[in-house]
């Protein structure tokens, strides 16, 4: 079972597709970022746009899964030297295509996966407002400056990521439940490398990451 989904997407990773090589290509992007107070907490509210572009969402539908990373890093301006860095915090999820339930499992960080029924759900889920915690209030310093600087990055299947690709074609059969016990001997697991990052080249989707700096707010 994993070598024939293995062998289809690998097949589909090389079918081309002139129509999408001729579109406009809309990539991610952090639309609003601006520092806000969550109780005693400093975070960031977040909006992203332009998920997904063609090529992402071809790539997802083709069984590729990617991760979207966002993460928040605190500066504390000082006038005339460097910037100091004083916190820095990322929010983790997971997408993927479900093969048998023909929908995507989105996962933040260690929670359970949600089930979505579309690409464009899922887009939608992950451009309404994201909260991030950041520090808390407290440990900024009154009278000081500070601003946030937002990285956003949508990336694709990586060799780091071969037990997450492992899960996604082997803990499911046609029953749907979850194969007990450790991966097998002859798993994807245990496929060089390099042969994911040419699934990857093949696909023709790279690494889209985008940032944005909010202006300055003074520590109350």
């Amino acid at each position: 079972m994993i070598a024939a989904t293995l062998l289809a997407v690998f097949l589909a990773a090389l079918a081309p597709d002139t129509a999408a090589s001729a579109a406009p290509r809309t990539t991610i992007e952090v639309k609003e970022a601006r520092a806000i107070e969550n109780g005693d907490l400093m975070a960031a509210e977040v909006r992203l746009g332009g998920l997904f572009s063609d090529r992402v969402q071809e790539t997802l539908e083709r069984a590729l899964p990617a991760s979207l990373m966002v993460t928040v890093d605190v500066w504390r301006d000082r006038a005339g030297w460097f910037d100091q860095l004083v916190e820095s915090r990322s929010l983790l999820y997971r997408i993927r295509y479900d093969a048998w339930g023909e929908d995507f499992d989105v996962a933040r960080g260690m929670e359970e996966e949600n089930h979505v029924g579309s690409l464009t759900d899922v887009a939608d889920s992950l451009m309404r407002p994201l909260v991030v915690p950041l520090l808390p209030k407290e440990k900024l310093t009154a009278g000081h400056r500070y601003y946030l600087v937002v990285t956003a990055s949508l990336k694709p299947l990586t060799p780091e990521g071969l037990h997450e690709i492992e899960d996604f074609l082997g803990h499911q059969g046609h029953n749907g439940r979850a194969h007990p016990g450790p991966f097998p001997s002859g798993s994807l697991a245990h496929l060089p490398h390099s042969f994911f990052s040419v699934l990857t080249t093949l696909s023709g989707f790279g690494d889209e990451i985008a940032t944005r700096r909010t202006p300055e707010f003074a520590a109350h």
